[in-house]
């Protein structure tokens, strides 16, 4: 088949690994939507009910976010790459072999975890990537004893509070070792739910290909 002798679009390993990696990058706003959604739904507690007992914000309010931001992270890294990789299977035709799937998606998984990890760090994990690995750290070191309802209280701001991540500054980076071995099991997970996510969506996108081959020719 010409699919053998010359390239189709899209084929070039370069090029998938920027298609892959820009497709992540937007998957990676799934946590980031969902946040906003569930701050729709989450009670904002006043100032003064949180300098009385912080026990909503750590055993209510990071549970739920912690869920939900890590359920959008992945999800959204899967419908992305599943979305893109049918369009491109419908448009070249092209089975790709699966060692050669893994070799492209790989280097993409790994820098656009850098750059969820980075950004995440450099904004106090409350700016648009990196709170799906604070919450469950938080949420960890709260049941292990890390902190208590009163150890944020001193440094809680009205600013604080309109951040609608509730991540105060004063316990950003109280238990950084934790939240980065989150960050690296997340971004694992999240490479592995994107390669299942194309090899889905190029199935998908084959199977569209023949259907509209068939429906043209009358089969």
């Amino acid at each position: 088949m010409k699919y053998d002798k010359e390239k189709t679009p899209y084929e070039g390993y370069f090029i998938n690994i920027v298609i892959y990696s820009v497709a992540m990058i937007v998957g990676s706003f799934g946590a980031l939507i969902c946040r906003t959604l569930v701050s729709f739904f989450v009670r904002t507690p006043s100032v003064v009910e949180l300098k009385a007992d912080a026990s909503y914000l750590v055993d209510k309010v990071y549970p739920i976010e912690a869920f939900f931001t890590i359920a959008g992270f992945l999800a959204g890294g899967f419908f992305c790459c599943f979305y893109i990789a049918g369009r491109i299977a419908k448009r070249n035709g092209i089975n790709v072999d699966t060692f050669k799937i893994k070799m492209q998606m790989l280097p993409s998984a790994a820098i656009v975890s850098f750059v969820n990890m980075f950004i995440g760090f450099m904004e106090s994990f409350s700016g648009i990537f990196g709170m799906q690995f604070w919450y469950p750290a938080a949420v960890f070191t709260r049941l292990f004893g890390g902190f208590s309802n009163t150890d944020i209280l001193a440094d809680l701001t009205v600013k604080d509070l309109e951040h609608s991540g509730f991540i105060p500054d004063a316990i950003a980076f109280r238990f950084l070792p934790l939240t980065l071995v989150f960050a690296i099991i997340e971004c694992v997970a999240f490479g592995v739910v994107c390669y299942y996510g194309r090899k889905a969506g190029m199935k998908r996108g084959l199977k569209a290909r023949e259907d509209y081959i068939s429906d043209v020719h009358g089969n």
